[in-house]
């Protein structure tokens, strides 16, 4: 999500409510925008409810349920709620972008192709934005050329965005084309030396190159500079899997799950990163529980590099 449209919230202020807010309404207002699963849809529903939020903003909740429910995999609701919303907001462009990623999710690919569009559409402010988040889902539906396309488009808007340029290295590197890639990514680097996202775009090709050591070393520096940061750590476990490395691997995915994502980018790292710990499982049988979503109540401990089980909070 990077900080753009993609990001899973939008704040509900008391200022929304048609009368003063009490102790439990304030909290519902500060959790129903947080994305976290079946707590914020369940704040969500009753700021819904209670009649208190006038009918011209209830698209604003119904947009911040559809993110929980999509963070929890409830896919076929969180449609539901973000057809609500493009309903009773038309000209809201985060509805679209929203039900494009879950229609992305049901596998309606050509349907979720359609939203997009209609995002770049209705998106008036910051159009560049626009094109670059579509951009985003078009390299995961492999709409690589149409991809590519929308970043140019991006970076004719805003020449200084150099996100734009480290996503379409990614994408050259999905064509295949990863001497190209690097050539990309390194100029970016070269300007910004400090950008975590340049660095683990390199590590990608890098490992797709079967360059282990070099991405790892990548990765290392990436991780100095965003703590959190999931698709790193997802990198670095698939490659100590390729090394035959499974436990150190697992509690790398471990690691990636341990932070609560806000964007559709890190949701997705973290769908792959559980993924790969099923696989493993597969393997060899579990040997701890698992985070089923974003929101799962544990903790990761960095001194003892594992992930612990903690009592959730109601």
């Amino acid at each position: 999500m990077s900080g753009l449209i993609q990001k899973a919230g939008f704040v509900l202020t008391l200022l929304c409510l048609a009368a003063p807010a009490h102790a439990g309404m304030k909290s519902d207002l500060a959790n129903c925008p947080g994305g976290l699963g079946a707590k914020s849809a369940k704040a969500c529903t009753r700021i819904i409810k209670s009649g208190r939020l006038p009918k011209k903003k209830h698209y604003i909740a119904y947009y911040n349920r559809g993110w929980a429910y999509r963070n929890a995999g409830d896919y076929k609701r969180a449609h539901r709620d973000f057809n609500r919303v493009v309903k009773l907001k038309r000209s809201f462009a985060e509805g679209y972008y929203s039900r494009a990623v879950v229609l992305y999710d049901r596998g309606k690919k050509s349907d979720s192709i359609k939203d997009l569009d209609r995002y770049v559409k209705y998106k008036k402010k910051g159009k560049w934005v626009a094109y670059y988040g579509r951009a985003l889902m078009l390299r995961r539906l492999k709409h690589r050329r149409r991809a590519l396309s929308d970043l140019s488009k991006a970076e004719k808007l805003e020449p200084s965005e150099h996100k734009i340029v480290v996503m379409r290295a990614l994408v050259l590197s999905d064509q295949g084309k990863h001497d190209e890639a690097l050539d990309t990514i390194d100029s970016v680097i070269e300007a910004h030396p400090n950008d975590a996202e340049a660095l683990h775009a390199r590590a990608v090709i890098l490992f797709r190159q079967k360059q282990f050591d070099d991405a790892d070393a990548e990765l290392d520096e990436a991780i100095r500079l965003r703590k959190s940061f999931e698709a790193a750590y997802l990198l670095r476990g698939q490659i100590l899997e390729k090394r035959r490395q499974y436990k150190r691997a697992r509690d790398q995915y471990e690691r990636a799950l341990a932070t609560s994502a806000k964007s559709v980018e890190q949701l997705y790292a973290q769908k792959t990163a559980r993924a790969r710990i099923r696989a493993l499982d597969r393997r060899s049988g579990p040997t701890v529980v698992s985070s089923s979503t974003s929101s799962d109540c544990r903790r990761f401990i960095p001194a003892a590099n594992m992930t612990i089980a903690i009592k959730c909070k109601k």
